[in-house]
């Protein structure tokens, strides 16, 4: 069985309509995180050409947010959209690694449903 990106998101809004629980606004920011994360991916993988990293060792999540940010395609409308993409999933990750490592911080739902909104952005 596979799914699709948008299924995160999914999750990630009816989650939070049924609880605004910590940990439900916790896992409706790093579902939502994620929904964009593969939806940025995917968008990538569809380029001619891979962006530019800087020079610097990243991980998965950080790679793909510097090639977005620094793309080598010509298509100027190409161009604006990754960089857009990498803008966006970069304050999307760092809300996601607030949710998931930061436990000694309170978390608003507000910040969840923010996420959550600028993840159907980041997708339309």
């Amino acid at each position: 069985m596979s799914i699709n990106y948008r299924a995160f998101v999914d999750y990630a809004r009816q989650n939070l309509k049924a609880s605004h629980s910590e940990i439900s606004v916790r896992c409706a920011i790093s579902r939502a995180y994620y929904s964009a994360y593969h939806h940025a991916f995917q968008f990538h993988a569809s380029l001619p050409s891979p962006g530019s990293p800087s020079p610097e060792n990243y991980g998965r999540h950080e790679l793909l947010i510097q090639q977005l940010i620094n793309p080598t395609v010509p298509s100027q409308s190409d161009r604006l959209k990754s960089r857009s993409l990498g803008y966006i999933l970069r304050i999307l990750k760092g809300r996601r690694m607030k949710a998931d490592y930061q436990l000694d911080l309170d978390i608003a739902p507000s910040e969840a449903h923010q996420t959550i909104i600028e993840t159907d952005r980041l997708m339309s």
